[in-house]
């Protein structure tokens, strides 16, 4: 009487469990392994020949792909000519006439002259 207590307390709390978590794993592998055939027959029929790699047999040599055009036409725009500007000044501090350091500063560059309109 006992033991087939335990018998069924065992089979409801071990087996059963273990069967469905197996189960799953089995669903899972076997759903990744179509997605992965799949994908092998979509890059063959794709690219043509095997898509498995050189232990698959012969691979089909891919041609170069030709060369993207670009988006905008180099004779759009014009040429905008530019000149790079440096300036930097020297403030003296008060500790220049102790000789113990000097402060260089650098004037910020602006991209544009803000004005505000009123």
């Amino acid at each position: 009487m006992i033991s087939t207590i335990l018998l069924l307390l065992f089979i409801v709390f071990i087996v059963i469990p273990l069967v469905k978590i197996i189960w799953r794993v089995w669903q899972f592998s076997s759903g990744v392994r179509n997605a992965r055939r799949r994908m092998d027959d979509a890059m063959r029929d794709a690219f043509g020949g095997s898509a498995g790699g050189p232990a698959a047999g012969s691979r089909a040599r891919q041609q170069p792909r030709p060369a993207k055009k670009k988006k905008i036409d180099p004779s759009v725009g014009e040429y905008v000519a530019f000149e790079e500007v440096s300036c930097s000044t020297t403030s003296a501090s008060a500790a220049d006439s102790t000789g113990a350091s000097s402060v260089v500063t650098e004037s910020q560059v602006e991209d544009a002259v803000w004005e505000e309109i009123k």
